[in-house]
């Protein structure tokens, strides 16, 4: 199996072409490529060339098909779809009582009757998450008591956030909530994840690119 989209060179094919030809004149079989790769907006028709010379380009979802066919018409019809699994002793319903308990844990007492949005994304320029704090502000109106908690870091290498909530009139601590000393690099564990998942009564994602948006 090989790497997909912008990491598949012709390097990579040229190298793999050559060990091929190496194996058939040693008479041993065949080896085909496989190449399982996300897409994360519109690719370079170069990128999805190298993909269409594989034997099995595979993609996660639909939106990853279509864009690759439209720069490669050959793709039409060998492309196949994949989306990730879960795994269901990672991701799991919890009860709602263990949920409600760790929700006032995580974010205080007075957060355990309000209505949890909740938005998970690394905080890049990609993910529009002024987006999602837009579209919170306006759900407010109708839900005066509810708040939203950006699973992220404040201030990384997209949005300063607190910036982007103060233009909004969105109060940091009330409002929107931000995980303490988030560390992007290990973020929270599995365990912590799913009952954050759990704890919110909708998950939101305003990103424009993500292999698995």
């Amino acid at each position: 199996m090989l790497p997909g989209s912008f990491v598949l060179s012709r390097t990579a094919i040229a190298f793999v072409d050559a060990v091929k030809r190496q194996l058939a004149g040693l008479g041993k079989p065949y080896i085909p490529i496989v190449s399982y790769f996300p897409i994360d907006g519109v690719p370079k028709k170069k990128w999805i060339d190298n993909i269409a010379k594989v034997d099995f380009p595979v993609t996660y979802l639909k939106f990853g098909a279509m864009e690759c066919i439209r720069k490669n018409n050959d793709l039409n019809g060998r492309l196949r779809i994949i989306p990730h699994g879960v795994d269901p002793q990672e991701f799991y319903p919890m009860d709602k009582l263990e949920a409600r308990t760790f929700k006032r844990a995580m974010f205080g007492d007075s957060t355990a009757d309000k209505f949890m949005f909740l938005n998970v994304n690394r905080n890049q320029i990609r993910k529009m998450l002024p987006s999602s704090l837009l579209a919170f502000k306006h759900f407010q109106k109708q839900v005066p008591d509810s708040f939203m908690y950006m699973n992220m870091k404040a201030v990384d290498v997209g949005w300063n956030l607190p910036e982007v909530c103060n233009s909004l009139g969105l109060v940091e601590g009330r409002d929107i909530l931000f995980p303490p000393n988030f560390n992007v690099q290990k973020g929270l564990t599995l365990e912590d994840l799913n009952k954050v998942f759990n704890a919110a009564d909708v998950l939101v994602s305003t990103a424009i690119g993500g292999g698995w948006e």
